[in-house]
């Protein structure tokens, strides 16, 4: 059992993005867990402007990940990338 709730949104798989806030998607926004979206720029103007966006790109074959902190989530961020980037030292 993990510390909170994890809860998953694909935003992708519904007819209108917007379906998503009548299903409940801001309970778990503001709740207490960890809300994790993807494709979430479908919905972007409804989302929390603070917040971490990772992004999963694939160019040239090669995958990358972007991770985009607002200022709120900078240490959260520091915090994530001093944990898993000390993996690949």
């Amino acid at each position: 059992m993990g510390r909170m709730p994890l809860y998953h949104w694909d935003l992708y798989r519904l007819d209108d993005p917007k379906e998503a806030l009548e299903l409940g998607l801001e309970e778990h926004l503001y709740g207490d867990g960890l809300t994790v979206i993807e494709w979430a720029e479908l919905l972007d103007a409804e989302l929390p402007k603070e917040r971490l966006t990772i992004k999963l790109n694939i160019e040239n074959g090669f995958r990358t990940i972007e991770i985009v902190p607002t200022k709120s989530y900078e240490k959260v961020y520091g915090e994530i990338k001093e944990r898993f980037m000390s993996c690949f030292a």
